[in-house]
């Protein structure tokens, strides 16, 4: 009877640990690790699986590696700015959004607030000036080509790390090919089958976060 009363302590103890709100400074961290394990992730899931990804396999390998990094760099980077930096491109508010998604941390989000449509919008705006830029030099089907897998490559890693490193966060069950089930669920049909993919890579050889790039994003 003791060992059970002290095991359903350790338990209660351990869920609420898990549960607790991280403070502002180790959510930074967080996003940040987030953004370097998709940029890395990103880069090992389409050099594996190239045949899936024609676009990008006509490429050149130096060609397709230039931009790959440069399209994952950019994920998730305005969570990442301050407000200084968000004020440039129009964004006037006395918090960040790495703060606002901080005190909204936990909680559902229904109907989406403002700030994360602000956020996403400002994400695409500087994706689309510096991958038009980036692609001017090739056909215009190559480069859609090209944008299409680089999404959707990085719409199941971004599902999938979130899943094995964040999931708590959002109420992802860690079970396998939830990733996928969560993607299907939103009609996003491509995605799944290839988060299908990252997924089980994941469960074979989990994947940490590559620290000799945290400071480099």
């Amino acid at each position: 009877m003791k060992t059970l009363f002290l095991s359903l302590i350790f338990i209660t103890s351990f869920i609420s640990l898990a549960q607790a709100k991280p403070t502002i400074e180790e959510y930074r961290v967080s996003m940040r690790e987030h953004r370097v394990r998709v940029l890395a992730n990103s880069q090992k899931a389409i050099e594996k699986f190239i045949d899936q990804l024609p676009a990008l396999q006509g490429l050149s390998e130096t060609e397709r590696k230039d931009i790959v990094y440069t399209y994952f760099s950019l994920h998730d980077l305005p969570k990442m700015m301050n407000v200084i930096q968000m004020a440039q491109y129009g964004y006037f508010n006395d918090r960040s959004f790495l703060e606002m998604l901080h005190k909204d941390w936990g909680r559902q989000l229904s109907p989406q607030p403002v700030y994360i449509k602000d956020m996403n919008a400002l994400e695409e705006k500087l994706k689309t000036a510096i991958m038009v830029k980036k692609l001017a030099p090739y056909a215009p089907e190559l480069r859609n080509g090209i944008m299409s897998e680089l999404k959707m490559v990085e719409r199941s890693e971004d599902v999938v790390d979130t899943k094995f490193h964040r999931g708590m966060e959002l109420g992802f069950e860690n079970v396998p090919h939830s990733a996928k089930e969560y993607l299907r669920e939103r009609n996003e049909f491509r995605e799944s089958d290839f988060a299908d993919h990252i997924e089980d890579s994941f469960y074979t050889t989990p994947s940490p976060c590559p620290l000799e790039l945290t400071r480099s994003l």
